[in-house]
């Protein structure tokens, strides 16, 4: 409640250069004066206001002192959070800009605009609309004495408008519903902004395309296939046409296909579409999931022992054992055969849950970018952001499905037969999900030498044994035995963590750094890296490939950038703490986990990049590191 005050409170502010009394903003968000007094008090306020003050006068009221470029990231933020949480006011006003200003071949006046949303001051309302296009490469340009425009080419522009329309659009709706393909709800906003006829005659062609390719469409991705038609009839009666042509040296099957469905369009709507359409179609169809995969003809044929080893790397780094789930395999061979055929063909996929994976699975999205380089490595392809992001989507699912990781490696001697020995194990491994009792011996073949791979030695033979990893129970496993192993693991785990904090306190290091340019500051460090020899030469240039495919941005205002682990000699992390955000990507950014991972990283790094990955994952840790300027307290905060 207090965040939705504080974006009101601004919002107020900042379409207005003139002081707005206090009681009046009160008034505004049904509250006291008092409150707002202390919400513009607050850290919260604070941060949102990116150094921006809020003046007060006596008997006069607030006004907002900033600059242009803070009045852009406090209006980035507002909109952010309103989008995050679904408030359509916002989101329908900036559809509504786009949509006045993408049918129009010359630029729109403020004026125009300002009446189509029945508001007199649009300032903020713009900044967020920018904000909004630039994330699909889109510029909103504004011309001095003509108006404002937006500036991209013709399948960006195209992409604006189905990420406004499909972000009505929910997984949820489409599993509940019952009388079609296409949910209710959404079908009839096609309908409103279409047209019936129009939408009937594309469905008809939707389905006979997946007659003549011999299989299904996902029903999801039949809502998406339609509005992506209905935006490409739209902007070809309006004289909006691709022009372009995709070069590629083998046309695949959708190739032949989306010229039945630019003939069909033609003849249904009376258009003469270019044979640039014809190439959008195809890359539509080529991201379309199919319910069956068996008629597509696929080249690629990832190996089973590749995505194994993929799905080993993740869960190591998620401590969950994933390696024994064969949904999951399954699952991830079946979508990274297509997945990987689409990106040889150089047609990128779109993944309307991506800003939700990385914010909601933080720790699984960041487990899959540091892993997927050995898949990368295997096909020749690189995983743009929203390809990983469904991949996510997979290991979530497995996550849920699976038990943690038995990481602490047992033995258990025992000398009362295999009944009570297989009795005894299966209730310590029932008790502790941590625990795996990899053998079992009598006591008689006991010695220090057999056991010296093993975190946890369990006897439970009458004889007692000395030693820092020997626990001593009874068969019986009565509650004071339970004590006495939850003892044992405590100082497992306290030992594990001193003998981490003893190899990697040299390879952690932490800096407040003033520079405000995202590729400036990755030189700058990777630079570092170089010279004390953790990384190659290459490092920076893989890091940015990295960039470029899948923006490592995380949301929170963490970024966490990484190289190839080929260049990387020595594992090390440096956390970067700027003085002021930067805009990386589509997000503010204000805290750098630059990771560099080497092939060679054993167990203790594998368990620091595994707790590295969950504080990303956690707001009050992030907040903890955020607003401390101690390099010990962050450096506890990470190892301890």
């Amino acid at each position: 409640m207090k965040n939705f005050r504080i974006h009101q409170i601004l919002t107020t502010l900042i379409e207005s250069d003139a002081f707005i009394k206090t009681k009046d903003i009160a008034r505004q968000l049904d509250v006291s004066s008092r409150t707002i007094f202390n919400d513009i008090d607050s850290r919260q306020m604070e941060r949102t206001l990116h150094g921006a003050t809020i003046e007060r006068r006596p008997n006069v009221g607030l006004r907002l002192i900033a600059t242009p470029e803070q009045k852009r990231k406090i209006s980035y933020e507002i909109f952010n959070h309103t989008h995050t949480m679904s408030h359509r006011i916002e989101t329908d006003d900036i559809a509504i800009i786009i949509d006045e200003l993408l049918r129009n071949h010359k630029p729109v006046s403020i004026d125009d605009l300002s009446q189509r949303v029945y508001r007199s001051n649009i300032t903020a309302l713009l900044d967020a609309t920018q904000v909004y296009v630039e994330k699909h490469h889109c510029k909103l340009v504004r011309k001095p004495y003509r108006g404002i425009t937006i500036e991209g080419n013709e399948s960006d522009k195209r992409s604006v408008l189905r990420s406004l329309l499909l972000q009505n659009l929910r997984y949820d709706d489409v599993s509940a519903n019952q009388n079609g393909r296409v949910p209710y709800s959404f079908m009839q906003l096609l309908v409103q902004t279409y047209s019936q006829q129009w939408i009937d005659s594309l469905l008809h062609i939707i389905e006979r395309s997946e007659t003549n390719m011999g299989l299904k469409y996902t029903d999801y991705d039949v809502a998406v296939l339609l509005t992506k038609l209905a935006i490409l009839v739209e902007r070809s009666v309006g004289k909006h046409a691709i022009q372009e042509k995709t070069l590629i040296n083998e046309k695949p099957q959708e190739y032949y296909i989306a010229m039945m469905i630019k003939d069909s369009i033609s003849d249904s709507f009376y258009l003469e579409l270019t044979s640039g359409e014809i190439y959008e179609i195809m890359n539509y169809l080529m991201v379309t999931r199919k319910k069956e995969n068996s008629d597509l003809v696929i080249h690629n044929q990832i190996s089973l022992e590749v995505v194994d080893k993929f799905i080993k790397l993740v869960g190591t780094y998620l401590n969950f054992d994933l390696h024994h789930d064969s949904e999951l395999a399954n699952n991830l061979l079946n979508h990274l055969r297509p997945a990987i055929r689409r990106i040889k063909f150089g047609v990128s996929s779109e993944n309307p849950l991506l800003d939700r994976i990385k914010f909601e699975y933080t720790h699984v999205y960041i487990a899959v970018m540091t892993s997927i380089e050995f898949i990368e490595n295997t096909e020749h392809v690189v995983f743009d952001a929203n390809e990983i992001g469904y991949i996510c989507l997979h290991i979530a699912a497995a996550l849920n499905r699976g038990t943690q990781s038995r990481y602490v490696r047992g033995i258990l001697i025992c000398d009362d037969g295999l009944s009570i020995e297989g009795y005894v194990k299966s209730k310590i491994e029932q008790k502790f999900t941590e625990i795996d009792v990899q053998s079992t011996i009598q006591y008689s073949s006991y010695n220090h030498d057999f056991i010296e791979g093993f975190d946890l030695i369990i006897n439970a033979t009458n004889r007692a044994i000395i030693g820092d990893k020997v626990v001593n129970i009874s068969v019986a496993l009565t509650r004071e035995d339970i004590t006495a192993i939850n003892a044992a693991l405590f100082t497992f785990e306290l030992r594990r963590t001193m003998l981490i904090k003893d190899t990697l306190k040299n390879h952690i290091y932490i800096f407040n750094e003033s520079l405000t340019d995202r590729d400036a500051i990755l030189k700058k460090y990777s630079g570092y890296l170089e010279i004390d020899n953790y990384v190659s030469s290459h490092f920076f240039e893989s890091m940015m490939l990295r960039e470029k495919s899948s923006p490592t941005a995380m949301g929170r205002g963490v970024a966490v950038p990484h190289g190839s682990r080929s260049h990387v000699y020595s594992s090390i992390v440096l956390v970067i703490k700027l003085e002021k955000e930067i805009i990386w990507n589509d997000q503010l950014v204000d805290i750098i986990f630059l990771t560099a991972i080497s092939t060679k990283t054993d167990d203790n790094y594998n368990l620091f990049f595994r707790k590295l990955f969950t504080i990303i994952s956690d707001d009050d840790m992030i907040n903890r590191i955020r607003i401390t300027n101690d390099p010990n307290e962050i450096e506890a905060i990470l190892l301890d």
